[in-house]
């Protein structure tokens, strides 16, 4: 249930309209709102917005550095591709072995048929930008931005979460399946 509305003034989405919404099951107060980046529709949440005090003028600081956010998530997208027990490979390699099937869409896609030789930079630039979502617990501050890959070629919503703590430093990648 919506709980009202203000409107915020932001570096790179210009003028937002802020909604409070009431979760279900979700103790505190959800405010969100819908931009548009380069052309495409991103949506930023704040969770516990009414209890995060303090930190809420970092949240808005971190929304005015937007791009610089996404450019040290692919960053570290890119290095942690090639780390054991990769998250990052694993989703890659998720939609891969999905596409095995269709040898001209994996070529299209992926640029090769043989999963060790990707390109990992041109696919990790070719992502569209990512949501943002900030959560407060215990005090601390950390927030994600979440990747859609492929999105218009499966009915399944498979995302690539990056997690930041409060100094903007990736502390964890995360896949979340769902159908």
């Amino acid at each position: 249930m919506e709980k009202g509305i203000f409107i915020k003034p932001t570096k790179y989405f210009g003028n937002v309209e802020v909604k409070f919404t009431d979760i279900p099951n979700f103790d505190n107060i959800y405010a969100s709102f819908w931009a548009v980046f380069n052309c495409q529709n991103i949506l930023v949440s704040i969770f516990d917005y009414d209890i995060i005090g303090d930190k809420l003028a970092l949240c808005w600081s971190i929304v005015d550095k937007y791009p610089e956010i996404n450019k040290i998530a692919k960053k570290a997208m890119v290095k942690n591709f090639y780390e054991k027990e990769s998250k990052v490979n694993e989703y890659f390699k998720y939609y891969f072995e999905k596409m095995a099937i269709n040898e001209i869409l994996i070529k299209k896609v992926f640029g090769v048929n043989d999963f060790e030789r990707i390109n990992i930079n041109n696919l990790i630039e070719q992502l569209n930008y990512p949501n943002l979502d900030f959560y407060f617990e215990d005090n601390i501050l950390t927030f994600s931005v979440d990747y859609a890959f492929l999105e218009n070629y499966f009915d399944d919503d498979v995302r690539l979460y990056v997690t930041f703590n409060e100094e903007q430093k990736v502390i964890d990648f995360e896949i979340e399946y769902e159908s």
